[in-house]
């Protein structure tokens, strides 16, 4: 098998020509079949649409844990397969090693989140031909999925970096590497293309894949290399001398323990995708708290550990009665990043829905007022929340009064989206966040986000809580994005014929719901302002 390394560089047409020649990549004209294995549903989803954008990719199958992952390769036979580590059931490293013990020449990128010396040893001791992180950008997978299908391996250029720094750090303990190979590495690690490093070191761009294969090797699979915790299991299983156990430990809190060194746990009072939420009392102060901690499976994850960041920056710079207060932040001694914020008591709009079927008009006027002032506080901090759904909205009772709090930060952006935040824009790292049924026409896209996206789920509620079904529904998360980017919702008097939409209402909702921002309401102070009008 030929053997070439390709990392992050500096390109152009013509260096990515270069770099392709050896596999002749004109010569084929058929698309590239891909499977994707991601536990992510709204990842999996968009990394399908960014790839068959591109008119290079075709997607076969998307598998949502190690064992489909495995049945799919082995029925489907793709190209290459996408394999983050993380997945349930059968974790990605043992289901890359079941796929080539059984199907050598698919080949399989890992696609993941995960940076520890171990597990990139462990990947590719089990015979990885490409390992990327997520944040990678569109063109780099692309151009990774196009290496290793032509026969050479791929590592992302900080994955290189991280495995310099772990050699030097490491000393004798680390396989000898020749001056030449030694040198080849630093000048990747500088970001030069594989001719920019012919040319310095006065050999053949052959030369320079020959040297990289031996320098990786020494790397990853040299017998002097001390094997990590994880890499021994990983081998150990093969040949059934262990059985593989999850390391993750049972951090699940029960009622009565102390949290934090200040906080006893009452009871658990909810799960979402990325926590759990605990009811609590300070020890101090005797008051009812929530703690909101990271499940254990998305500790190490940098993703998640960033949403879960976000949402605490997000929710403490606002100050507001429609919104949830957020008092601290940090990192259990288990290492569980963690949120203390108001315990909310209360249904949600979710429930409401569900239980009462349609809400009357003023009810109507009530609850989106308070979401149109709750939206504002957080549009005037240059945060757009990004998750808008019945389920995070929650009404409860103040002082006597109704009060809808707008909950869970957990996805928001803060505007104006950082240069390097390509984990923020699909068309950079193919990464979709939201919920699909809610989700505007650009955030399905992965395009640039700003408040107006949350003017259109804005419209998607409004619109349920009138005629009692979603505006946008499908079978599955990705027809549900494919209907948000090209269908219209069903009209009022086709759907609730029974039910007397004012006409400024009826026009201000499908105002919302249009798939071009510029056609929205642009602010929802605007949004308000019509709606108090009408009733």
């Amino acid at each position: 098998m030929r053997f070439s390394v390709i990392v992050s560089s500096k390109d152009n047409d013509n260096s990515v020509w270069q770099r392709f020649e050896e596999f002749d990549v004109n010569n084929s004209g058929d698309k590239i079949r891909v499977l994707i294995a991601e536990d992510h549903q709204i990842t999996s989803v968009g990394l399908k649409l960014v790839l068959e954008k591109t008119e290079r990719f075709i997607v076969v199958g998307i598998a949502e844990d190690g064992k489909a992952a495995v049945e799919s390769t082995l029925q489907q036979r793709p190209d290459v397969v996408l394999m983050d580590i993380g997945l349930p059931l059968v974790d990605g490293l043992e289901a890359l090693y079941q796929i080539k013990s059984q199907l050598p020449q698919v080949r399989v990128i890992m696609l993941t989140s995960h940076t520890e010396d171990e597990d990139i040893f462990a990947a590719q001791g089990a015979g990885a031909d490409g390992y990327c992180l997520k944040d990678v950008s569109l063109k780099h997978l692309t151009d990774a999925i196009d290496t290793v299908h032509h026969g050479g391996t791929w590592l992302d250029q900080r994955i290189l970096e991280k495995l310099m720094q772990t050699r030097q750090s490491a000393g004798d303990s680390m396989p000898l590497i020749s001056v030449d190979d030694l040198d080849l590495l630093n000048y990747v690690e500088q970001g030069l293309s594989n001719e920019e490093i012919a040319v310095e070191m006065g050999i053949s761009v052959k030369q320079v894949r020959h040297h990289m294969r031996t320098a990786i090797e020494a790397l990853f699979l040299s017998d002097r290399q001390v094997a990590p915790a994880r890499m021994r299991k990983q081998f150990a299983a093969r040949f059934g001398d262990i059985a593989i156990t999850s390391d993750e430990t049972n951090s699940a809190l029960e009622v009565g323990d102390i949290f934090a060194e200040k906080y006893m746990v009452k009871s658990q009072v909810g799960r979402g995708g990325m926590g759990r939420v605990y009811k609590a009392v300070h020890l101090h102060m005797d008051r009812v708290v929530a703690i909101k901690i990271l499940l254990p499976q998305f500790a190490k994850d940098r993703r998640m550990i960033r949403l879960f960041q976000e949402e605490a920056k997000a929710a403490a710079a606002l100050i507001h009665q429609n919104t949830v207060q957020i008092f601290d932040f940090g990192i259990s001694d288990e290492g569980q990043p963690f949120l203390i914020m108001d315990f909310i008591e209360g249904r949600s709009f979710e429930t409401v829905l569900r239980q009462e079927g349609l809400i009357d008009d003023l009810t109507f006027v009530s609850i989106f007022s308070q979401v149109c002032d709750a939206l504002q506080a957080a549009h005037e901090k240059d945060i757009v929340h990004c998750d808008l759904k019945p389920s995070n909205i929650v009404l409860t009772e103040e002082n006597g009064t109704d009060v809808v709090k707008l909950i869970d930060f957990g996805l928001a952006k803060m505007l104006p989206p950082p240069n390097a935040g390509v984990q923020a824009q699909l068309t950079e790292s193919f990464e979709v966040c939201g919920s699909p049924a809610y989700m505007s026409p650009e955030q399905c896209r992965g395009g640039k986000l700003d408040s107006r996206s949350d003017l259109y789920a804005l419209g998607c509620l409004m619109y349920e809580a009138l005629t009692g079904q979603q505006a946008i529904q499908g079978a599955s998360a990705m027809d549900c994005i494919a209907k948000h980017l090209q269908e219209k919702p069903p009209s009022f008097e086709a759907v609730c014929p029974d039910r007397t939409i004012p006409r400024a209402l009826d026009e201000l909702i499908f105002t919302l719901m249009e798939k071009d921002p510029r056609k929205r309401c642009q602010t929802v102070s605007d949004v308000k302002q019509v709606l108090e009008s009408v009733f």
